[in-house]
């Protein structure tokens, strides 16, 4: 229970704490916490696929066709209700990824050390490497419309 704290609460209350006393020190902590929290997962996935590798194809032949599932009808889904709402295409691309990136290092940690079961986690840490395809494949997109909106064809819309 304590990992769970460690990995979710305690940063949460850290960030929030340090922008209430600190808010200049908070904007300039913002651009790094990203990048920190990036190289965490990083670490993370990387030590369980060196640790089971011999394993890995079994387990991505288990698990993979449901994380390419669940990954790719999240983000449609969180795309579409963005659409249903009447928001704008900028934002139903955000929601969307959003939706898809889920918290793969709190998966691991539960499973790999509260559960103390390694195996429990590969699903998580191969859905927190899919989800980074599906993103940049998203923010990619985002991009392009947002290249063709500042060219003169409109794309706010979302239509």
């Amino acid at each position: 229970m304590l990992q769970i704290f460690v990995v979710t609460l305690l940063p949460i209350a850290l960030g929030m704490l340090i922008k209430q006393l600190f808010p200049e020190l908070a904007r300039r902590l913002e651009k790094v916490s990203g990048k920190i929290a990036i190289a965490f997962l990083f670490v993370i996935i990387t030590t369980l696929i060196i640790r089971e590798w011999s394993r890995l194809p079994d387990f991505i032949a288990q698990v993979g066709i449901g994380v390419v599932l669940l990954n790719t009808l999240a983000m449609v889904a969180g795309f579409y209700l963005g659409k249903a709402l009447n928001l704008s295409l900028p934002q139903q691309i955000c929601i969307a990824i959003e939706v898809g990136f889920q918290n793969g290092t709190l998966a691991i940690a539960v499973t790999a050390g509260l559960l103390n079961n390694p195996d429990m986690a590969i699903p998580a840490a191969i859905y927190s490497l899919f989800m980074y395809v599906t993103g940049f494949a998203a923010i990619h997109y985002g991009r392009k419309q947002a290249d063709l909106h500042l060219s003169g064809n409109s794309f706010v819309s979302g239509e």
